[in-house]
């Protein structure tokens, strides 16, 4: 009776998951069998094979039946049309958006690519609540104005190297269009400018500009503006040796017909 309690206590703790953390079946010198993260140098280790011939496992039994087809989570158009596959849904004061990931053509790239991008019902989603295109950042020009360019570097929307990222980001650029930058054979390096905000509480909007021209050394981006009784200035400054490529703009209905909903 006390070999068939040892064997039953044995039992339990090999086969009954998340009972205990040890890692090995041991059969000691005097034929007990212990459960132990390692067993000791003069016990025997009872391994898959060893289980089998001394009865401790049985053969296998018959395959079950096969559990339900599964399906990707994806966002459909008005149409029923696909919208792309979901990879994420962002969880900020309730489920209002979703990130999806889907093959596209894009000028320059030169072929179908995966690109990802958040969407709300009403189409693809703003950058942080900005409707215009957040990788607009870079120029040529010491005014900031002119062909945009985007930033291409570490922690970056783009890359000198082709192939660098699994898919390219898209971004809501306005009403009814979309950008991304592609890197790759576009990049460069060199001197860019690129429109700064000036940092401080300033009282009037003088001293708001003189921060820009004497402090930042650029040249100011419109009029000073004012904010809880404070003026700031954006100020076109330059950012040397820096990495750039061309933001590039397309059409969003190449991404569906609004309303989009989920679907499986």
């Amino acid at each position: 009776m006390r070999v068939v309690w040892r064997m039953a206590a044995v039992a339990a703790a090999v086969w009954a998951p998340g009972v205990v953390t040890a890692t090995e079946l041991c059969r000691t010198p005097n034929k007990t069998f212990v459960v132990r993260d390692h067993c000791k140098r003069r016990d025997e280790i009872v391994t898959p094979s060893r289980k089998a011939e001394l009865g401790l496992a049985g053969p296998p039994g018959p395959s079950g039946p096969p559990g339900p087809a599964s399906h990707d989570l994806r966002v459909v158009d008005a149409n029923g049309a696909d919208v792309g596959v979901v990879t994420d849904l962002p969880d900020y004061y309730g489920t209002a958006s979703a990130i999806v990931v889907r093959e596209l053509p894009l000028p320059g790239l030169g072929q179908t690519s995966f690109v990802r991008f958040p969407v709300v019902a009403s189409g693809i989603d703003s950058f942080e609540g900005n409707p215009d295109c957040p990788l607009a950042l870079y120029y040529r020009t010491d005014d900031c104005s002119g062909e945009p360019l985007a930033p291409c570097g570490d922690f970056q929307a783009c890359s000198s190297a082709t192939g660098a990222f699994f898919a390219t980001d898209l971004f809501r650029a306005g009403d009814g269009k979309v950008c991304y930058a592609v890197g790759g054979p576009e990049f460069e390096r060199g001197d860019f400018y690129a429109v700064a905000r000036t940092k401080g509480f300033f009282p009037t909007p003088e001293a708001a500009i003189a921060d820009c021209v004497q402090r930042l050394r650029g040249k100011p981006v419109g009029p000073p503006e004012m904010r809880r009784n404070f003026y700031f200035i954006r100020c076109c400054v330059l950012r040397r040796n820096a990495g750039a490529a061309p933001v590039h703009t397309i059409g969003a209905s190449v991404l569906g017909s609004p309303p989009f909903r989920l679907d499986q």
